[in-house]
């Protein structure tokens, strides 16, 4: 882990720390996330909801969901917040499967250097 902090250290958004951390959660089918990005609120969160508990992390509820950005690989980052304190970031990938990658804030963060609700 060590080793990865160093990699990542003064890189702005780490595509790298995503691709590297991927093993973090199982990867889901999901839509692309401009698709995401159309939803009401209410599916939204619930299908952040769903992301989540896909990936064996607890969520009993999302209650925020909020659009970071995406990166140069156009793959979209939301942070989402859970009614029991869980707090993640949902990446989603512009690939043919929407693939998504779900990352516990408190790595993210550690990774990054990034406050997990800072817009990108």
């Amino acid at each position: 882990m060590d080793r990865l902090i160093r990699v990542c250290q003064g890189m702005k958004i780490s595509v790298l720390a995503f691709l590297v951390l991927s093993a973090v959660a199982p990867i889901v089918s999901a839509q692309n996330y401009k698709r995401v990005e159309g939803y009401s609120e209410e599916r939204r969160l619930r299908t952040m909801q769903t992301f989540i508990n896909s990936a064996s992390f607890p969520c009993a509820k999302a209650t925020y969901a909020f659009f970071k950005g995406h990166d140069r690989a156009e793959a979209g980052y939301w942070y989402t917040t859970c009614s029991d304190g869980g707090n993640f970031i949902v990446q989603i990938a512009d690939d043919a499967n929407g693939s998504v990658t779900i990352l516990e804030c408190g790595t993210y963060e550690r990774v990054t250097r990034e406050r997990c609700s800072a817009k990108f």
